[in-house]
């Protein structure tokens, strides 16, 4: 450790050991006539159906009135304490082994008591979009929404926030929570789908701790003594802009409006759950003589709500034949945006999501739903549907699949077309306007995030973290070789707890394949997440092969945290798995060829598809120019050639943004891209 380093770790120390007061146990005779503490307040982080770390002491912490008496018990153990000048207040109790639920009491001159907490392991989950990801927006939502019945799970959200001061605590949070299918969809899918698989594994309670903010670099969640350290940071530090007057207002007024659009969700949440509300919209008796017309399918914003936010009703009437009369229709009303209830005859047949679970595919995912027998009679019949739509375009909109149609769905007959002329009702009550920039874009501060969403974790016993960014960084790559492992070693100095486990994902497959070797920005920020590696107890899911060319926020999201899983299990907890794919280990030119070596092959390397033919490599000769190669698995190592370099000095794979490889070893973990050489790159320089 360098002295800069060594006088961080100094600082961090000395300010956790002045944060209160230290605990000792009830014998303590001097503390019998401190008065019991008044107004106590327990840390955000401390919330019914918590997970406290396992098998290292357990801190609770908070504030009280100054100089007063506190106790903590959980369950049979029990400490007291004596609040600091300032109010803080720490407990230590002893280390427990996995299980629970106990129940923490704080007793002062009034208690507090937190229910159903378990023992066990706490991951801090953190990084930017990928890791903020929610689970509603993953590969078959739905069905993985349906199973998340986890109780010894735990989720934990840090609400976003940015300071540019350390902050002691988190100035909102979710809570502890049960995953379950009500609280799954808006948590971090990498993270669930990583704690889910450690849970059912270990048996243990897990407990996630998320704190991510989509679109942020990793210097903004690095401590700023860290970042003093890195000489090629100054200039970022230096463009820290100052919050003027008028900037001052603009955020303000982004406020008010915040506030207002709350307010307008808060009502559309009323309209929705009001039940009988919607039957007497949907009733066929309604009077709707004074609702206005609309051509479906549209969104509504080009037929005549051109700013409006929130909800719509659309009724049309249908005849239906005679022969129908009694017979299960299909109702098919296309791709709706985003949220619907569809009644039929002011019965209700169908629907799609909630505002409290808007799942980003309902938009362009078609409605076909079923209308009973019983609800279908001769001559006219009444469809309606309430829309509720609060970003973006909105309404009954067709999408990919933009069929409107009635039909009996036992036997072949004509359809009836639904599109076309529909009475619509935009309710007035519901006033949300429209979503606003936001002015400070503070986050992406160097250090800004580090102080109002991890400084106030660093005192919370965790077994590790699990991190998923660097999109934000690829175009200053080369910097991040050195500025990602400063990041892991300052929180390690923060959390005093040694080099405990860090894992991360390197970025997945983006952008247009290209079929010739070239440069790639982010072929150099997966290379500087391969270097991290040298740090000890780090570990990288390579998701090289489950990227999508137009999403940077590809869905399959299952893989991420199932790969990120074995690095834990194969590395942590000690078991018998391969943590991850073949890690390019040497190179040795012979004659026209180059033979290279990896790590991590378990039982033997693999080409995955293609006959068995390897994808991906490029060669090169003295002149630095490369050409794609051919390459073969012998003997457990990989031949790579090309009859255009006779005498080859370098071999790179995958190197590309999104590259074509199919390198695995047998336990169908793929292979990190990498190169051999050590040319420089495009983002030398890059600050």
């Amino acid at each position: 450790m360098n002295i800069k380093l060594f006088f961080i770790a100094i600082v961090v120390g000395t300010n956790l050991l002045f944060s209160g007061c230290s605990s000792t146990p009830d014998k303590a005779q001097n503390r019998e006539t401190i008065a019991p503490a008044e107004n106590i307040t327990l840390n955000p982080l401390f919330t019914n159906h918590m997970v406290l770390q396992r098998n290292r002491p357990i801190k609770i912490y908070g504030k009280s009135e100054p100089g007063q008496l506190i106790k903590v018990t959980l369950g049979e153990n029990s400490v007291k304490t004596v609040s600091n000048l300032t109010g803080k207040w720490t407990a230590e109790l002893p280390a427990l082994k996995a299980g629970g639920p106990y129940s923490l009491i704080v007793q002062g001159k009034e208690n507090i008591v937190l229910n159903d907490i378990l023992i066990g392991d706490i991951w801090v989950c953190s990084g930017q979009s990928n890791m903020e990801f929610p689970v509603k927006r993953v590969s078959n939502a739905v069905n993985e929404i349906k199973v998340a019945d986890y109780p010894k799970l735990r989720l934990f959200t840090a609400v976003r926030n940015t300071s540019p001061q350390p902050l002691e605590q988190l100035t909102k949070s979710s809570g502890w929570q049960l995953c379950t299918p009500n609280t799954v969809p808006n948590f971090s899918a990498a993270a669930y789908f990583f704690g889910r698989k450690l849970h059912q594994k270990l048996n243990i309670p897990i407990g996630l701790l998320h704190s991510s903010w989509g679109g942020t670099p990793a210097e903004a969640w690095t401590s700023m003594e860290m970042l003093q350290t890195l000489a090629s940071l100054q200039m970022r530090i230096n463009r820290i802009p100052k919050v003027s007057k008028k900037k001052q207002q603009l955020i303000a007024e982004y406020r008010r409006i915040m506030a207002l659009r709350k307010i307008g969700f808060n009502a559309v949440e009323k309209i929705e759950a009001n039940v009988e509300y919607g039957k007497k919209m949907a009733d066929p008796k309604l009077n709707d003589s004074k609702w206005l017309t609309m051509q479906l399918p549209t969104i509504w914003e080009k037929a005549g709500l051109p700013k409006y936010d929130g909800v719509v009703w659309f009724r049309k009437s249908v005849d239906i034949p005679a022969d129908w009369a009694g017979k299960t229709l299909t109702l098919k009303l296309g791709a709706i945006d985003e949220v619907d209830i569809t009644y039929f005859n002011g019965i209700k047949v169908g629907g799609m999501g909630s505002m409290k679970n808007r799942i980003s595919d309902y938009w362009q995912t078609p409605r076909n739903y079923t209308v009973p027998g019983h609800l279908v009679k001769p001559g006219k019949n009444v469809l309606t549907s309430m829309v509720i739509d609060v970003l973006g375009a909105g309404g009954l909109w067709g999408g990919k699949h933009p069929e409107m149609s009635l039909q009996p769905a036992e036997f072949e007959s004509n359809k009836i077309d639904l599109s076309g002329s529909w009475q619509y009702f935009a309710e007035p009550a519901v006033n949300i306007p429209p979503q606003p920039r936001n002015p400070s874009r503070l986050q992406g501060n160097p250090g800004f995030l580090f102080n109002a969403m991890i400084n106030p974790l660093v005192k919370f016993p965790i077994t590790g973290a699990i991190w998923y960014q660097g999109e934000s960084n690829a175009s200053r790559a080369h910097q991040y070789q050195r500025l990602f492992p400063a990041m892991i070693q300052d929180w390690r100095i923060r959390w005093q707890q040694g080099d405990f486990p860090f894992y991360f994902v390197q970025l997945a497959n983006f952008h247009a394949r290209k079929p010739d070797p070239g440069n790639s920005t982010w072929a150099e920020l997966r290379e500087a997440q391969l270097i991290t590696l040298r740090l000890p107890n780090t570990g990288m899911a390579v998701i090289i092969d489950i990227g999508e060319a137009k999403n940077i926020h590809p869905k399959n999201k299952q893989d991420v945290g199932k790969r990120l899983a074995l690095n834990a299990l194969a590395s942590h907890y000690q078991q018998p798995l391969e943590p991850c794919g073949p890690i390019f280990a040497k190179m040795v030119i012979n004659n026209e060829h180059a033979l290279l070596s990896f790590s991590h092959t378990g039982s033997g390397l693999m080409a995955k598809g293609s006959n068995g033919k390897l994808k991906g490599f490029t060669i090169a000769g003295k002149d630095k120019k490369f050409f794609n190669a051919n390459a073969e698995i012998e003997n457990g190592k990989v031949v790579v050639w090309s009859n255009k370099v006779k005498q080859p000095v370098a071999v790179r794979y995958g190197w590309a943004d999104n590259p074509e490889c199919n390198l695995y070893n047998k336990a169908r973990l793929p292979a990190t891209p990498f190169r051999t050489d050590n040319w420089p790159g495009v983002t030398v320089g890059s600050r």
